[in-house]
C-alpha cells in the first residue's frame, strides 16, 4: 500500500510520550501510530460486529438451524444473485484425457514430476 504523509499538532506531553514509546520497541513513531490506528479499526470493526450479533438476537423468536435450512437460506441467496443451484447444474465429469487427476497415485506422481515433462517422461514441446 503507498504512504502518504500527514502532519499533526501534538502537545508537548504527547510527542515525548509517543517518542518514549518508539524507544521502548517501534522503530518510528509513524509505526506506532500506524498501530494504534490500526487497534482502534479492530476494536471498532468488533463493536459492530458486536452490535449486528445482538441486534440479531433481539430481533425475534429463533429458528432451528437444520441442513433444510441452511439448503433454503442458500437457495434464496442464489436465487438473489441469479445464480444456478446444484440441482440446476449439470454433472461435469474430469476429462479422460487427463489422468493424473483420475487417483492420488497418479496425482502425486504429476505433482512430483517436474513440469516440462509428461506424465510417460517424454519431454514436452
Amino acid at each position: 500500500m503507498p504512504m502518504t504523509s500527514m502532519n499533526i499538532s501534538l502537545p508537548q506531553e504527547l510527542k515525548e510520550y509517543i517518542e518514549q514509546q518508539t524507544r521502548a520497541g517501534y522503530s518510528t513513531p509513524s509505526e506506532y501510530v500506524r498501530e494504534l490506528i490500526r487497534g482502534d479499526q479492530k476494536l471498532r470493526a468488533k463493536e459492530r460486529l458486536d452490535a449486528l450479533l445482538l441486534e440479531g438476537l433481539n430481533s425475534g423468536e429463533p429458528l432451528a438451524a437444520t441442513p433444510a435450512f441452511w439448503r433454503g437460506l442458500k437457495r434464496e441467496a442464489l436465487t438473489k444473485l441469479g445464480k444456478k443451484t446444484k440441482s440446476d447444474e449439470p454433472i461435469r465429469h474430469f476429462p479422460s484425457a487427463c489422468p493424473q487427476w483420475i487417483s492420488w497415485n497418479s496425482f502425486h506422481t504429476w505433482r512430483t514430476r517436474p513440469p516440462w515433462k509428461w506424465p510417460n517422461g517424454t519431454l514436452r514441446p
